[in-house]
């Protein structure tokens, strides 16, 4: 577009699974619980089966009719807070596509592999740290240090985040242009030296992984399956893992986990705020119902505290803000995360509920 030069980028974060509507001049990405011009969203029930970056992909026109027709030279996107590897995406998409009128080149590439990401679908060799998801989560983890250092704002964090991952796949598609690379396995890639430092803090992940191993609860559980057949599982619960691939070595841990298949359920916490429960997107498992179990623990325990919540209750759910259970398509009951206000249960609680929830299902089970 000839508007290349005079177009400035301004960006907005919330909170995670906000309701967002249209916006004049601002674009709402993996957020906003809808999906229509203005708006990218795969998080609400009957969303479609892709992820935020695969969404721009499939509907540019939502970016571009919303704007058609504006006037200012400022835009601005709206993403969550924290944005993860779709969230920057999207957005690097979004950019790219107002800038030059069309997406970046092996952008199909790009969605297909971030789809995969944002599935937990991800490399699972553990000699295999450095994949382009590694490298954006060691840049990450990187920026949060030097800010805690610094002790800068978080949307100071938050944008660049969004910077670094711009300019990873920048570098990327430069790379891509020379010779065919495998998104999953960037080992034998030559880093330039300002990816070094993250280089090596995903060569020294496997070894991090193996102390959160060492503290961690190895359990069997019983899930129920999508086929409506329980069955049962390894199960991994870790607090605040120290490894930034944990998800990754663990679902392929077929060295360590008791049935050596890896890990089909993961639950971790970071600090006391936030905990996330999950399983692998290829397993014949889900987690259909659990989130419900800790919703109604939650209310419970928010009614004897005297620290009810308030509002109307969010669609679909029993509350203004629930427990996010992986209701749509995409996640297909697969994940189970925190309310984005935090929850007043202990991981304690929370880990009894995870257990309660595996005996019932074993009435269910073949």
């Amino acid at each position: 577009m000839a508007k290349e030069n005079k177009i400035r980028f301004n960006f907005s974060f919330v909170h995670y699974g906000s309701i967002l509507n249209p916006e004049p001049g601002k674009i709402a990405l993996d957020v906003g619980n809808r999906l229509c011009p203005g708006v990218i969203d795969h998080h609400q029930p009957g969303a479609e089966n892709d992820c935020a970056a695969s969404l721009v992909l499939r509907y540019p026109h939502y970016i571009t009719d919303h704007l058609k027709g504006s006037r200012s030279e400022e835009i601005t996107l709206i993403t969550h807070i924290s944005p993860d590897m779709d969230a920057v995406t999207s957005a690097f998409f979004s950019c790219h596509l107002i800038l030059h009128g069309h997406f970046p080149r092996f952008a199909k590439k790009i969605g297909n592999y971030v789809r995969d990401i944002d599935r937990g679908i991800c490399s699972r060799k553990p000699d295999v740290s450095v994949t382009a998801y590694g490298i954006f989560t060691a840049l990450c983890e990187l920026i949060r240090r030097r800010a805690q250092a610094e002790n800068r704002h978080k949307e100071s964090i938050w944008r660049t985040r969004t910077d670094q991952g711009f300019s990873l796949w920048r570098y990327l598609i430069s790379e891509m242009k020379k010779k065919p690379i495998d998104l999953h396995d960037l080992s034998s890639l030559e880093f330039p030296l300002f990816y070094q430092e993250a280089r090596n803090l995903l060569l020294q992940d496997y070894t991090d992984y193996l102390d959160d191993l060492k503290k961690g609860i190895q359990k069997e559980v019983i899930l129920p399956g999508r086929n409506g057949n329980a069955g049962k599982a390894d199960a991994l619960l870790v607090r605040d893992p120290r490894s930034l691939l944990f998800r990754s070595h663990a679902r392929g841990d077929t060295r360590h986990s008791p049935g050596g298949k890896g890990f089909t359920m993961l639950a971790v916490n970071f600090g006391n705020r936030r905990y996330i429960i999950s399983v692998d997107s290829l397993s014949p498992y889900y987690l259909k119902g659990l989130g419900e179990l800790l919703d109604i623990a939650e209310t419970e325990k928010r009614k004897a505290q005297g620290r009810e919540q308030k509002g109307d209750p969010k669609p679909g759910y029993n509350s203004p803000d629930p427990w996010y259970d992986g209701r749509n398509p995409f996640h297909n009951y697969g994940i189970v995360d925190t309310p984005w206000n935090g929850t007043v249960l202990t991981w304690e609680e929370i880990v009894a509920v995870i257990q309660s929830y595996s005996e019932t299902q074993i009435f269910r089970s073949v």
